[in-house]
């Protein structure tokens, strides 16, 4: 989370907008055009802003290691903000949920597919062991193995994917621990040979 420290939330916004929007025209040289631009600017902002909550926080200085400002968690929101703003057609958030507790995960996350859906955008997001709570936000899984794709579609579906490969889905295991156990060398454990069109798992 690289920032200027003591830009407030709003003007790390403004930066943000005016980098990828262009800089609100002056009066005296503005068009109707520019008008609707800057009113589409100003609306993307806030809704960001309020979205992310960080409304209360929006005139505090951001901050960093070395200058007090907003909370870790907070300053985490103001960096997935100002991907957001603008509402690009795709973005890319990759872990995004490092150094941060299991609520807040939910919450940023839950933001940014709110918004996806609301602005019929795209947003491809990495999380390190997500909670099955924030594993269901999200419509699609893309699931890689030594760098290579073995599933990408709907979530809903995933786990009837694998059971037709051989691999059952233990009780006591969410869907999200079990895509990340399924392609590693645990996942041997899950495979049944007798339900799988495959010989052994992958890497026995």
């Amino acid at each position: 989370d690289y920032h200027a420290p003591f830009l407030t939330v709003q003007e790390t916004f403004d930066f943000a907008a005016n980098c990828r929007m262009g800089a609100k025209a002056r009066k005296e040289e503005a068009s109707p055009s520019d008008g609707d631009r800057d009113n589409d600017r100003t609306l993307s902002e806030n809704l960001t802003i309020d979205g992310l909550d960080l409304a209360v926080c929006r005139d505090t200085y951001v901050g960093d290691a070395n200058n007090r400002g907003v909370s870790g968690g907070q300053r985490r929101r103001v960096t997935v903000g100002e991907m957001m703003v603008g509402q690009n057609p795709v973005a890319c958030a990759d872990e995004i949920s490092t150094g941060l507790d299991a609520a807040v995960t939910y919450d940023i996350s839950c933001s940014i597919v709110k918004f996806a859906k609301a602005a019929g955008t795209t947003r491809l997001v990495s999380l390190l062991q997500p909670g099955p709570e924030t594993f269901s936000l999200f419509d699609e899984v893309i699931l890689l193995a030594e760098g290579n794709v073995i599933y990408a579609g709907p979530i809903d579906e995933v786990v009837d994917y694998f059971a037709g490969l051989g691999y059952r889905q233990p009780n006591t295991m969410d869907v999200a621990d079990f895509l990340q156990s399924v392609a590693t060398p645990d996942g041997k454990m899950m495979f049944v040979p007798e339900e799988s069109p495959m010989d052994e798992h992958y890497s026995a």
